[in-house]
C-alpha cells in the first residue's frame, strides 16, 4: 500500500492538478542527484530537481502481482547535468533511482511513490539518453544456484580465485596514441593475449580513476573494448592487470592455480553451449 497524506489525496481527487513528477537519483558513490518534469526546479528535502534535463518517462504500470514493472526514461544531454563522457565512463551504473509526484504549488503536502529500482542499460542517440529502470521484481527473474560450466565460475583474484591481484598489475605510460580506444606501450613486454580480457585503470589525465576491459593485446598495443571518454594522450600513466578467459588450461598454463578453478572442464558437455546438466 503506497503513503499518501491527507493534503495530496485530495489534490490528487479535485479536477485542477497541478502535479509535477520527480526523479531522484542515488550513485554508488552515494552523490544524490534530482530531475523534474517541471518547468521550473523544485526543493524537496533539501535536494535541488533541475528542470532543464527535459525528463519523459514511459508509462508505469503498477501490480498486485509479480509482473516485471521495467520502464525507460529520456532525457537531453546536459552540460551542467547528464553528460555523454560521464555515461561512458560508467557514472550512472547501478544507480538507485526513485520517482514520486508532488504538487509544485504545494510541496508541503508531501509526494506519492510511484517506482523505485535500479538503472540499468543507458543508450546515446542525438544529443539524448534513454535509460532502462529495473523494478525490484527483476531480481525474481535471476537464477539462483550454479550450473556446470567448462569455464571457470570465479572471477579473476576474488577470494574463490584467491590469486594476489597485486602480482599481476603493473604500471605503466602510453608512449603512443592510436585512437580512443587503442595505444601503445613500447614498455610492455609480455606475451600476446596476456592481457586480454583485464583490466586498465587510468592514474592521471582526463580518464584519472577510470576503468576499461581490454580487448585485444598484442606486443605492447593495448586496444579497449570501448572508447574512453576523454582522450588518451601521450604519457598517460595507468595500472594494467592480467587477463583471464577462465578456461581451464589458462588456469593450469598461466596462472599455475587449477586448485582452485570453479568449472567442469572433464564432464561431458552439450556441443551446442557451455553448460552442461546433471543426467
Amino acid at each position: 500500500m503506497k503513503s499518501i497524506t491527507k493534503e495530496l489525496k485530495e489534490h490528487l481527487s479535485s479536477s485542477v492538478l497541478s502535479i509535477a513528477t520527480c526523479w531522484k537519483l542515488t550513485l554508488t558513490n552515494n552523490e544524490v542527484m534530482g530531475f523534474t518534469d517541471y518547468d521550473k526546479d523544485l526543493t524537496i528535502d533539501n535536494i535541488v530537481y533541475q528542470s532543464h534535463t527535459g525528463f519523459t518517462a514511459s508509462a508505469i504500470v503498477n501490480n498486485s502481482d509479480l509482473a516485471i514493472d521495467n520502464l525507460e526514461i529520456e532525457g537531453v544531454l546536459s552540460s551542467n547535468s547528464i553528460k555523454e563522457e560521464d555515461i561512458l565512463a560508467g557514472k550512472y551504473d547501478f544507480a538507485q533511482i526513485e520517482i514520486f509526484l508532488v504538487n509544485y504549488n504545494d510541496l508541503s503536502q508531501g509526494s506519492l511513490s510511484m517506482h523505485y529500482g535500479t538503472l540499468g542499460r543507458i543508450t546515446l542517440s542525438n544529443g539524448r539518453f534513454v535509460a532502462q529502470i529495473h523494478g525490484l521484481s527483476t531480481k525474481l527473474t535471476q537464477n539462483i544456484g550454479k550450473l556446470y560450466s567448462t569455464l571457470c565460475r570465479a572471477e579473476f583474484c576474488d577470494n574463490k580465485c584467491k590469486l594476489d591481484n597485486n602480482a599481476f598489475t603493473k604500471s605503466g605510460v602510453v608512449t603512443s596514441v592510436i585512437n580512443n580506444h587503442h595505444f601503445q606501450d613500447e614498455n610492455l613486454i609480455e606475451d600476446d593475449d596476456y592481457y586480454k580480457y583485464g583490466i586498465i585503470k587510468f592514474a592521471n589525465g582526463a580518464n584519472s580513476d577510470l576503468t576499461f576491459t581490454i580487448r585485444e593485446y598484442h606486443k605492447g598495443n593495448v586496444t579497449l573494448f570501448m572508447q574512453v571518454p576523454h582522450k588518451i594522450l601521450k604519457k598517460d600513466q595507468y595500472f594494467i592487470t592480467a587477463g583471464c578467459d577462465k578456461k581451464f588450461l589458462t588456469c593450469k598454463n598461466k596462472f599455475n592455480n587449477i586448485k582452485n578453478f570453479r568449472g567442469e572442464p572433464h564432464i561431458p558437455r552439450n556441443i551446442l553451449g557451455n553448460y552442461v546438466y546433471n543426467q
